[in-house]
């Protein structure tokens, strides 16, 4: 998926679970050059970028992005939090039990904002949904 100057791959490592173990998820992110989004932690007056899935089927979920590094934005005063250029993060989500075997979709949202040293973009929210195909447990 692409949003201005923002490319986001969005995948499971694998193509099959089981219900009641995790399930990995990976995220490839991409800027254009000259572009930033923010991590965190971060002031209210801003958006740094996550993942989240949002599905009954779904107990709990991590997220991790690799260390940010800290840059001075002239325009602002202030030194941020945030991810150049390329970057990836890795994240698991542990399936209820029981949950119904078969093809099932995962809704999620990517939330970011993207941003270059004298213009700040309006922080966005990009829906997607994952198939995963859930086996019989025994």
């Amino acid at each position: 998926m692409r949003s201005g100057a923002l490319t986001a791959e969005i995948g499971f490592s694998a193509a099959k679970a089981f219900a009641g173990l995790e399930i990995g998820f990976f995220a490839k992110f991409r800027l254009d050059r000259g572009w930033h989004v923010y991590g965190a932690p971060l002031p209210a007056a801003y958006t740094a970028i996550t993942i989240a899935f949002d599905d009954a089927g779904i107990v709990s979920q991590t997220f991790e992005l690799p260390q940010a590094r800290i840059m001075k934005i002239q325009a602002l005063n202030e030194s941020l939090p945030v991810y150049c250029d390329s970057f990836q993060a890795l994240g698991s989500l542990l399936l209820k039990y029981p949950f119904p075997a078969g093809m099932t979709v995962f809704p999620g949202q990517l939330r970011f904002q993207r941003c270059t040293d004298a213009v700040c973009e309006a922080p966005e929210t990009i829906s997607f949904e994952l198939p995963l195909t859930i086996e019989p447990f025994g």
